[in-house]
């Protein structure tokens, strides 16, 4: 006799086992002469691998604002640590071990690393970048940033949802 085989989103299999967060950063205002950036890190001493599923940058302004995402790069400025991160599993006590840092004001351009993409985000428009599923990695001691920059005052914000691992899942 055949057995029922279900088929359950990875995504949604790690939110059952309390492994899934949701992170926010305060407003990021940046301008002609200033920039501002956020991120993903996970620290040295960390246990875990961190899986990148979604990200979304919602610019609250009326002007094009362009964002750069980094692999490994050195922030500028100093960091601030965001308060404003859930487990998605409401019903789970497990808290995070990946950190989402910001500035939301900063002079600089980020340090060493790479940079894979640049990309504009129009006014008053929300950009997401779904299809991670997790195919983005960030082992203990590195990083994903996004760095904002406009040619005229503007304000944004970066969401961010990941799951954490000790082992890396195929």
């Amino acid at each position: 006799m055949l057995k029922p085989v279900v088929n359950v989103e990875n995504t949604s299999f790690q939110a059952s086992k309390g492994k899934m967060f949701i992170g926010t950063t305060d407003t990021l205002k940046f301008g002609p002469d200033t920039s501002a950036w956020a991120r993903l890190y996970n620290p040295i001493d960390s246990t875990v691998n961190l899986f990148i599923n979604t990200y979304f940058i919602s610019n609250l302004s009326e002007v094009t604002i362009f964002k750069e995402t980094y692999l490994n790069a050195l922030p500028p400025g100093e960091r601030i640590v965001s308060n404003s991160i859930s487990n998605t599993n409401l019903g789970s006590r497990r808290t995070p071990q990946g950190i989402i840092e910001f500035n939301p004001s900063v002079i600089g351009e980020p340090s060493g690393g790479v940079k894979v993409t640049t990309s504009p985000v129009t006014s008053l428009g929300r950009l997401a970048v779904g299809e991670l599923m997790g195919q983005l990695i960030i082992v203990p001691g590195t990083s994903f940033l996004v760095f904002f920059k406009s040619e005229s005052m503007a304000e944004a914000t970066f969401d961010i949802i990941w799951f954490e691992s000790k082992e890396i899942i195929c």
